[in-house]
This record gives structure tokens, C-alpha cells and sequence, in this order.
């Protein structure tokens, strides 16, 4: 597992051994950034259920203003540590140890609004629409911004009439699906980001 592009390209980062873990793969982050390209520069990311950091480091590599991690298991929050002063890119971030919707609400006080969420729980847990849930219903993302959700490709994601789903792109049994609010995810031109 490493950093595939931007300041910290090629850097190998820290993974669990044995432990419950399932970091997204090379593949899929680089499809998945190559998607947002234009529109991670400057952005406030937001990587929900971080397991390593894999994903919200890669935003910050590739120029992102700011990531927070969410991530309730102790072993994952020191390896995103870990993996963060290893890229030198801490200063940037901030981690955000405990329960996911504890962590939103202190993300709400903090910061208001973000750019983008990276949502890849844990398969199975039925998770998903209780988060989009609570971000809506907190107003958390910026009207340009989107959700990112990785899911197994079996598994549909269905949402309210709050989102739409812009694109599913499938990677072998993985797929992301791509939800905004208005219409911006996965356009080539126009600006990404801030409101």
C-alpha cells in the first residue's frame, strides 16, 4: 500500500497485520482520484471510517487543504498517525478518535461544512444511510461538494431524495458510487470545492 500521486508519491504507508482491516486498493484510488482530479485541489476532505488513512493521505498528496480522519479502533488511529508523519503531511490533518456520529458532531462544531466525504465502512454494517442521514440533515457539505461512497459492487446503494447518484464505477467486486447535490461529480470543467 503506498501514496500513488502528488507530494508524498510512492511513499509505502503502515498497514495492520492480522487485524480486521481492509485498505482500499491501489486500483480503485487511483480511479478514484483521477475522477475528483479537478476538483481536490484546496478541498476540505473528510476520510469517515479511515482504517489506515490509505485514501485521506492521498487526498492531502494530491493538494488537498485539509483531511480529517474518523476512526474508532485504537490500533487504526496510531497507524494513521504513524502514516502521516511518515508523508509529512500532519500538519495538514486532524484525527478524530471514537464513535462516527460523536465525531460528525464535533466535525460540525469545528469546521461547518466540508467538500468531500469518503465513506467506506465496514462491510455489512449497515452504516451508510444514517450517515448521509446526519450529514444532510446538519447541512455538513458544501453545495459543490460530494460523498464518495466504496461498497461491494453486490451490495446497491440506495439513497432519499436529498442525494443523487451521479456514477457507479465498478472495480472487480468493488464499486464507488459518487453522490452530490448538485450535479458537479465527475464533470471535467467548472469549479470543485469551496462553496
Amino acid at each position: 500500500m503506498r501514496v500513488i500521486g502528488g507530494s508524498a508519491k510512492g511513499i509505502k504507508l503502515y498497514s495492520p497485520e492480522g487485524m480486521n482491516v481492509r485498505p482500499t486498493s491501489d486500483r480503485v484510488k487511483e480511479a478514484l482520484f483521477n475522477i475528483i482530479a479537478p476538483h481536490i485541489e484546496n478541498a476540505l476532505f473528510v476520510d469517515v471510517f479511515a482504517g489506515t488513512g490509505n485514501v485521506g493521505i492521498e487526498a492531502l498528496s494530491r493538494g488537498a487543504k485539509l483531511c480529517v480522519f474518523i476512526e474508532k479502533m485504537p490500533h487504526c488511529v496510531k497507524i494513521i498517525t504513524e502514516n502521516l508523519k511518515k508523508t509529512g503531511l500532519d500538519h495538514k490533518a486532524s484525527i478524530y478518535k471514537g464513535d462516527v456520529f460523536l465525531a460528525l458532531n464535533r466535525l460540525k462544531k469545528d469546521f461547518n461544512r466540508m467538500d468531500y466525504y469518503f465513506l467506506d465502512p465496514p462491510y455489512g454494517s449497515h452504516l451508510i444511510p444514517k450517515v448521509l442521514e446526519y450529514i444532510n440533515r446538519r447541512e455538513m457539505l458544501n453545495n459543490k461538494g460530494g460523498i464518495i461512497i466504496e461498497h461491494l459492487q453486490k451490495n446497491e446503494i440506495k439513497v432519499d431524495d436529498s442525494w443523487r447518484i451521479e456514477s457507479c464505477r465498478n472495480y472487480g467486486d468493488t464499486s464507488l458510487s459518487f453522490l452530490s447535490r448538485d450535479n458537479h461529480l465527475n464533470k471535467a470543467t467548472g469549479e470543485g470545492g469551496k462553496e
